[in-house]
């Protein structure tokens, strides 16, 4: 069912937000962007100025400028893996008591009092692993219920005071407070890294793997061995034999069951489950895939790449030999949809600019992807006909 934008500016959450102290401006309906030149730079505490910025704005979102000018940074859960780390350090530390908004994704935002300068960053080190708990603090900004966006509404789920951050929580998200950000390995340092492991780094990366992807409640035994799945990828080849594969998912099926928390008795279901996961996931958990674009897009340019004159296409080319590095010996996994991020172009351009990847042997197709909005995904090698091979 379609829910529309909210109607008047909904005044008195404008009320109540500026009586809490909060820097408000209104957002574009149905968007998270800014509706104001400057964006959260235009935030305001007073209630006059707050009423001037949404004057004729009657369908925007709110904004809340986080950090100093609101007193409050947020935490801010933007998908499973990140949801799972963050359920396991609450069982170990303590349940968040702290006002809880739900986000239009589903996620949460969990809001905080400002006791420290926390900054903004993306990602969060857990265990050595980088999940997508963004930070919103100081430089940033906060989409706030009743807002609504494409997709979905935010809502407050548990209205209660704004509490202090625990201590474990702040040396997690705050660089300024523990150097967990600059000495853990990323999801892609560890796959890089997997042929220097011994069989002790192995075990203990599996039972960090189960552990950390154990069920947080009825309901989410697939959503949970997916996310296993994840982790394996991060240090397993895809070429993992099926018996090895099963005696893991016989592990993590022993251990959830123990765990008391998944009903599920039959290991057929969880077997299922993996291999539906094993076979579909396309990247490992972690936001090792964040990195390689960023790098495909502004690091410096392979050697490969140099024989094209088209930026675009440079980068593209990139980032084939940083998925391929990351991958080891096995195909990646490529959409038009990933290329045309990395290339600023059209789905239909970097179609094409694969097709002539493929054509000139910088790319091999390996296995057709399913049809997709942006076109075929499919699964490459690079660099591996050089004397240049036609796609079809």
């Amino acid at each position: 069912m379609l829910v529309g934008p909210p109607s008047n500016c909904n005044h008195e959450f404008l009320d109540e937000y500026a009586n809490r102290g909060w820097s408000l401006f209104p957002i574009l309906p149905m968007s998270k962007k800014p509706a104001t030149e400057h964006g959260f730079y235009d935030a305001r505490q007073n209630p006059a100025d707050i009423a001037s910025l949404f004057s004729g704005k009657p369908d925007a979102n709110i904004g809340i400028a986080t950090g100093k000018p609101s007193g409050i940074w947020v935490l801010d859960v933007d998908d499973f893996d990140a949801n799972q780390a963050l359920e396991r350090m609450q069982r170990q530390h303590g349940k968040l008591e702290t006002l809880t908004a739900r986000t239009g994704s589903g996620w949460h935002h969990y809001y905080f009092r400002l006791t420290e300068d926390v900054d903004c960053h993306t990602g969060t080190v857990i265990d050595g692993v980088k999940y997508r708990l963004d930070v919103k603090g100081n430089g940033g900004y906060v989409v706030a219920p009743p807002s609504v966006t494409e997709s979905g509404k935010y809502d407050w789920q548990h209205e209660t005071t704004i509490a202090e951050a625990p201590s474990w929580l702040l040396s997690l998200v705050n660089p300024r407070t523990a150097a967990a950000e600059d000495q853990a390995l990323s999801t892609y340092d560890l796959c890089k890294h997997s042929e220097n492991r011994t069989e002790n780094d192995m075990d203990r990366l599996i039972g960090e793997a189960i552990h950390f992807t154990m069920p947080s409640r009825c309901g989410t035994r697939n959503e949970s061995v997916f996310a296993f799945v994840g982790r394996l990828l991060a240090f397993l080849p895809r070429t993992a034999d099926n018996a090895t594969l099963k005696v893991l998912a016989k592990r993590w099926h022993d251990a959830a069951l123990l765990d008391g928390v998944m009903r599920t008795r039959s290991f057929d279901t969880t077997w299922s489950d993996f291999v539906r996961g094993w076979t579909t996931r396309k990247h490992p958990a972690g936001l090792a895939i964040d990195s390689i674009l960023q790098q495909a897009k502004e690091g410096p340019l392979c050697k490969e790449a140099l024989a094209y004159d088209d930026h675009a296409t440079q980068r593209l080319v990139c980032l084939c030999k940083l998925l391929q590095n990351f991958h080891g010996t096995q195909p990646f996994y490529l959409s038009c949809r990933m290329a045309a991020k990395v290339m600023d172009v059209s789905h239909v351009t970097a179609n094409r600019t694969m097709l002539m990847l493929a054509f000139d042997g910088i790319l091999t197709l390996v296995r057709r992807g399913e049809q997709r909005a942006g076109g075929k995904a499919a699964y490459y090698r690079f660099g591996v006909n050089q004397g240049g091979t036609t796609p079809f």
